[in-house]
């Protein structure tokens, strides 16, 4: 504040004794010198004095308020928290990069890692899930937030065993994602593995993050009952149905194997894309699991495509099976390794 420099304060009763025996002695012209000597303009409104100190009041005020914020905040970032990163800071799941080296058109799988059905339990189903979708946001549904696959549940009913799934399937409420991969692993007698390479391969649903996370990845998760060229049929809509109905055919491919295209033991023509002019490649089919990959998803890999060099006839489906599965456990096709 300026030296010499006073706010103006009210006067005292004294003081307003004085400026009115002044008056009276005609120190003062009129009574309008008087009010403004008092603070006062001759209307009755506050002088300039007043609004001045008003104007500081205010200014102080406002000081004092940003002063506690700016410390509140600070007590907020010192004091210790079990998680000081937030979600935001967070990256989002990204796609693997995929390895194809080795790939093998007539054996992309052995029949013992697409067998293996108890070579993960629930948890640790659930934690490769926490693992791999770490950093997902919930995408969005018609009335309300989509959970990320980690963090799926939903109602799921029992099914009995059958010809193709030897064993009982248990139902839950609430069941989560990893539950429901692990009943249908043990009832179809299909690796978890499997299962979670092909909801990558199909609907990216490990990954899946905010906006690319849509309903449509749950009703179609594996890509069962969608063939190439004409709808899904939505009897098998939903998460639970398509592990089950996925593990089982994969069963039905193995237990019925003339009833299907593509057979093991031979040569079969395999088709480079859904558009026959892009021709096909004979391939000699070692064994019933890669079969069965070949008669669900019909496609092989064209000689563009394994150099890296996608054309219109680039089919992505089986080679990324291969890649994903090697990149997360091992290489599917050779014995006794981490994929079988």
């Amino acid at each position: 504040m300026t030296q010499g420099f006073q706010a103006w304060q009210p006067p005292s009763e004294w003081q307003r004794q004085e400026y009115s025996t002044r008056a009276d002695n005609g120190h003062y012209s009129s009574a309008q010198q008087l009010k403004q000597r008092m603070g006062q303009s001759a209307n009755g409104r506050k002088g300039p004095g007043f609004r001045r100190a008003f104007q500081r009041f205010l200014i102080l005020l406002s000081l004092v308020v940003i002063a506690g914020f700016v410390l509140l905040y600070g007590i907020r970032l010192l004091s210790p928290s079990e998680n000081n990163t937030s979600e935001a800071e967070i990256p989002e799941p990204t796609v693997p990069k995929l390895d194809y080296s080795d790939f093998r058109p007539g054996r992309i799988i052995t029949d013992q890692a697409m067998s293996d059905w108890d070579s993960m339990d629930e948890k640790q189903i659930q934690d490769f899930l926490n693992k791999v979708g770490k950093g997902c946001r919930p995408g969005e549904s018609t009335f309300s937030s989509l959970p990320c696959l980690k963090d799926y549940t939903m109602n799921v009913p029992s099914r009995p065993a059958d010809t193709y799934c030897s064993l009982p399937y248990d139902g839950k409420e609430n069941a989560s994602a990893a539950y429901m991969i692990a009943q249908t692993s043990k009832a179809c007698q299909i690796n978890p593995k499997v299962l979670l390479v092909l909801l990558q391969k199909e609907q990216s649903l490990l990954t899946a993050s905010s906006y690319r996370l849509v309903p449509r990845k749950y009703e179609t998760a594996t890509g069962y009952a969608c063939p190439d060229n004409s709808q899904c049929d939505p009897t098998y809509f939903g998460l639970d149905q398509q592990l089950y109905y996925a593990a089982r055919q994969f069963q039905r491919y193995r237990v019925q194997p003339g009833q299907y295209s593509v057979k093991a033991g031979i040569t079969n023509e395999i088709k480079y894309s859904l558009d026959s002019d892009c021709g096909v490649q004979q391939v000699y089919v070692e064994n019933w699991a890669t079969a069965a990959l070949y008669n669900y998803t019909p496609y092989t890999p064209n000689a563009a495509t394994l150099a890296g060099n996608s054309d219109d006839c680039s089919q992505y489906g089986n080679l990324n099976f291969y890649g994903l599965y090697k990149v997360w456990f091992g290489d599917p096709g050779i014995e006794g390794r981490a994929g079988g």
